[in-house]
């Protein structure tokens, strides 16, 4: 908590832990761990041995070739304990960890290689890392809402994600601003180089992460409203059509805004043309955007990640 207010943590473990069975019943009982939440990070190995109904090793260290515990359980029962606690108190949280590293425009650098997620767990990030979040409300780009002749105003939807995106560029220098202001303070400060020490290098960590990646994390709100005012049902397919519009819009938008912005301001530390190859989103991005792919491959990209959406 912070002065009074409730603060926030995510606390996640690896599927293949030999103590992962522990971990997924800890908050069963809800009087336990009553200020965290708790995720399990989900493998493609693990799933595909879910599938197939066989055995899976469970070892520690996790992401060791040569572990020096290991377990071998069946697949399918840890899965069905994993749900069945999730389902009875919504706990642990599903996290498809190899699915959201290789969809990943950043994990797939080994320098932006994410570890963990934010405490609601809609964006994953490295260590060190942070989210400047800027929500566009969607409900604003329908014009004569609720009425028969009411339409998508999808000019309006591209200048204003495209302005949203450089707006979050700046944002960054904001922060790092900041972030100067508090080292000098704590530098500042009379206590002794040992006590400070800690502190100093923890936001010394999140000054370099912040201006090498410079990560974004442009959103929305009033995806339902604008639905609503289409006069479509929310799961109705004319609902979903305009939500899948309204989306390659704005990321649309948002590429073209950081590959502009890296021709004029520079690219984020790193850019390397042949790891973005290996990110799966990129490969969607050359498939169904090959113009904009093109010119992100020739002139870099200003941000490592762009966009994030709340739970």
């Amino acid at each position: 908590a912070q002065n009074g207010r409730r603060g926030a943590l995510m606390i996640t473990l690896d599927v293949n832990h030999p103590d992962i069975e522990e971990f997924i019943h800890c908050k069963q009982d809800l009087k336990n761990i009553t200020g965290a939440n708790i995720s399990v990070k989900l493998s493609d190995e693990f799933m595909r041995s879910v599938e197939s109904d066989s055995d899976f090793t469970l070892k520690f260290p996790t992401n060791s070739d040569a572990p020096i515990m290991t377990k071998v359980v069946k697949a399918k029962e840890l899965w069905r304990k994993i749900v069945t606690c999730a389902r009875n108190t919504a706990e642990p949280g599903l996290i498809f960890w190899d699915r959201q590293h290789y969809y990943s425009t950043s994990s797939v650098y080994p320098f932006y290689k994410n570890v963990s997620t934010n405490p609601c767990a809609e964006i994953a990030m490295g260590g060190n890392d942070s989210c400047r979040l800027i929500a566009i409300n969607f409900f604003s780009f329908i014009k004569n809402c609720f009425t028969t002749d009411a339409y998508l105003d999808e000019e309006k939807v591209y200048e204003i994600c495209y302005e949203a995106q450089r707006l979050a560029d700046d944002l960054v220098d904001l922060e790092l601003e900041y972030v100067t202001k508090i080292i000098k303070k704590i530098e500042s400060d009379p206590e002794p180089d040992f006590i400070k020490e800690a502190e100093l290098r923890t936001w010394k960590e999140l000054y370099r992460t912040g201006k090498e990646g410079r990560r974004t994390g442009t959103g929305f709100t009033g995806l339902a409203d604008m639905v609503a005012a289409m006069n479509f049902n929310y799961d109705s397919d004319d609902g979903i059509k305009l939500i899948e519009k309204v989306m390659r819009i704005k990321c649309q938008a948002e590429f073209d805004a950081s590959v502009d912005m890296s021709i004029i301001r520079g690219p984020f530390i790193g850019f390397n043309p042949a790891i973005e190859d290996t990110s799966e989103f990129v490969q969607m991005l050359k498939s169904e955007f090959n113009e904009l792919y093109t010119r992100m491959m020739s002139y870099g990209r200003r941000n490592v990640s762009l966009s994030t959406v709340a739970p």
